[in-house]
């Protein structure tokens, strides 16, 4: 039904309407998108459909939205993947090997510590893979709003980039 739902939002962006409405119903379509973003969704096809009609509702219609909704798309986006990111395997090279070694068993603790952390709230990896999605579709469809955003990006991708789910690591990529 969410899928259906959404498929419906998606085809409903191409008609023409009176233009009062037509903003009303596009703040509607968006508000709705914002809560399947925020809800605690495991399904690929659900989150990859509402991700691609967000980015073609902020095409069509940025005029709308505004750049305070692509602005906070990405900063929302970034934030969750910032938050995320702290789990990350990077290890900043060091000259001595002793003390690589001990960084290497305190980042280990550290990883399972939030590992179990993450196992237990199965949603941060659905949220890493929506905010990953949401970045790749707000970059195609408004790459001149998005490109402010791109140094901030650039130092955040990193971490979905080796993430040990395969999806966020997919998307990430592409």
């Amino acid at each position: 039904a969410l899928l259906a739902a959404i498929c419906l939002i998606d085809q409903m962006l191409s008609l023409s309407c009176e233009k009062l409405y037509y903003e009303k119903i596009f703040i509607k379509f968006y508000n709705c998108l914002q809560l399947i973003f925020k809800s605690n969704i495991q399904d690929f096809i659900v989150i990859e459909a509402a991700t691609e009609t967000l980015g073609h509702l902020v095409k069509k219609n940025h005029h709308v939205l505004g750049n305070e909704c692509v602005d906070f798309q990405v900063s929302q986006a970034l934030e969750w993947l910032q938050s995320y990111g702290s789990a990350c395997y990077y290890l900043p090279p060091n000259k001595s090997a002793e003390k690589q070694e001990e960084l290497q068993k305190q980042h280990y603790f550290t990883i399972k510590k939030r590992s179990k952390k993450l196992l237990r709230k199965n949603s941060s990896h659905s949220r890493q893979l929506i905010s990953v999605l949401i970045l790749k579709e707000l970059a195609e469809n408004t790459p001149i709003l998005f490109n402010v955003h791109v140094k901030y990006f650039l130092n955040t991708i990193w971490s979905p980039l080796r993430d040990e789910n395969e999806k966020v690591r997919y998307a990430a990529i592409y």
